[in-house]
């Protein structure tokens, strides 16, 4: 018969920054497989925390929380949960998967590396943990190649690189204020540079301190090897093998997004 000519269909998940409030919310009202796998990791996600999770998604819409890392991060893997299981029911099937940052444990779920109870765990202490630095930094998105880096970004300045996303474009984490000066010096130089709405310098030196609890708390955890293809956006590498333990996610934490 005739050689197959469909493209390769790829599944790749986001990290934090275009989340919005109400997002999700017809999907919701909507039922069938979204709202059924969502629903299913919202009562983890509240035995876990003590809160409602569906609750706070739809007050965000009035009270503008969506921001909140501790708020953003589990109903962004939520509605990312749900997506899957709807694309799931459409016959969809990846042939290749990775995530952004946070959004690497809706990827390790979706390949099949991580149960969906251990991947809202994962989101539940990811972001709780987090939250405890939330408002002492920042993120930037900006436009310029890693070799640039010293001309724009001052010696000795809160600045690292969290996350290489492409050829020329970059996101910055640290302070406000030093931030705030690489900001103005891509700007007067003509490129492309704007803050992130997120209140976390993920992927830099402020996470340092939260280290021991991401082992404390994701101690226990028994990841599987993935049974679809996965991607690592920590390593750059396919990932080979149940990888998805404590210090997997320490590292998604920390280091900067490949």
């Amino acid at each position: 018969g005739r050689a197959s000519t469909r493209r390769p269909l790829v599944w790749v998940f986001t990290g934090m920054g275009p989340q919005w409030p109400g997002m999700g919310q017809q999907l919701l009202d909507q039922g069938g497989a979204f709202a059924e796998t969502v629903t299913r990791a919202a009562e983890t996600f509240d035995r876990l925390s003590g809160r409602s999770i569906l609750h706070e998604w739809r007050q965000s819409a009035t009270t503008g929380q969506m921001a909140r890392n501790d708020l953003a991060q589990p109903t962004n893997l939520l509605l990312q949960l749900g997506l899957i299981a709807q694309l799931h029911a459409r016959g969809l099937r990846p042939d290749a998967i990775l995530g952004h940052s946070v959004g690497e444990v809706a990827a390790a779920y979706a390949a099949g590396a991580l149960s969906l109870e251990q991947a809202v765990e994962v989101a539940f202490h990811r972001s709780s943990l987090q939250q405890e630095v939330a408002g002492r930094g920042g993120m930037l998105a900006a436009a310029m190649d890693l070799d640039e880096l010293e001309r724009f970004v001052p010696e000795g300045a809160d600045v690292a690189v969290a996350a290489i996303n492409a050829p020329g474009s970059v996101a910055l984490a640290g302070s406000a204020a030093d931030l705030d000066r690489v900001e103005r010096a891509l700007t007067e130089a003509g490129r492309f540079a704007k803050r992130m709405t997120v209140e976390v310098a993920y992927h830099s030196p402020h996470m340092d301190t939260l280290q021991d609890g991401f082992f404390a708390r994701l101690g226990h955890l028994t990841p599987a090897a993935p049974t679809l293809p996965l991607y690592s956006t920590l390593t750059g590498a396919r990932v080979e093998g149940a990888a998805h333990d404590a210090a997997y996610w320490w590292g998604n934490a920390r280091q900067p997004v490949r």
